[in-house]
């Protein structure tokens, strides 16, 4: 599970997210191939390969579900750096703290990317 901690140097929250360590490298950023378009999760015509899109865009700018011919797509992360709140959990606006430099949280929110 994620956690919010107070830097206490340059005072920042900052997300503590060990299970991140499982997603994938970074990709470097280059001009794909038609070949590598395929294998591409974000490249149109493989919308099937991402999550259920929580928000689409056309092209005239009108939010719609389903659309084939999107500008924008907004699915969930499947790394999530955050998850939302479970029912009873602390949330981040009730901060923790042994000390007064050492201020924590649970992580809770929603993480999500936009293609």
């Amino acid at each position: 599970m994620s956690e919010l901690r107070r830097d206490p140097i340059l005072d920042r929250w900052v997300i503590i997210a060990p299970e991140r360590s499982s997603r994938p490298t970074e990709p470097v950023a280059q001009h794909l191939s038609n070949e590598q378009i395929d294998d591409c999760l974000f490249c149109r015509g493989n919308e099937a390969r991402t999550p259920v899109p929580s928000l689409t865009v056309n092209r005239e700018g009108e939010c719609v579900a389903g659309e084939s011919d999107w500008l924008v797509r907004v699915v969930p992360n499947a790394y999530p750096a955050v998850r939302p709140a479970e029912t009873g959990q602390q949330l981040p606006s009730e901060v923790t703290s042994d000390a007064e430099y050492f201020q924590s949280a649970p992580g809770a929110g929603v993480h999500e990317v936009i293609i």
